[in-house]
């Protein structure tokens, strides 16, 4: 799963094969309220194949990004 945390407290999952998360938050998306990302699993791998760019540690299960690595990630979803 991957989670999309706004900087007013909520949040919205996102799961591979959804459509894009900025379809259906492109507001709070292009406002630059996005304030954290986390992910695991399928989210996860998919992130680390195709975001070479975006640092992670790979001995991790659960990873969070916050601030404008947040909003890129969730930008190129």
């Amino acid at each position: 799963m991957l989670v999309i945390g706004f900087k007013d407290g909520s949040h919205v999952d996102w799961h591979v094969n959804e459509s894009s998360p900025s379809e259906s938050c492109y507001g709070d998306i292009r406002d630059g309220n996005v304030n954290s990302v986390w992910a695991d699993g399928h989210e996860l791998d998919y992130i680390c194949a195709n975001f070479q760019n975006v640092p992670f540690r790979h001995d991790q299960r659960v990873v969070t990004w916050r601030g404008e690595m947040a909003r890129f990630i969730v930008e190129n979803l």
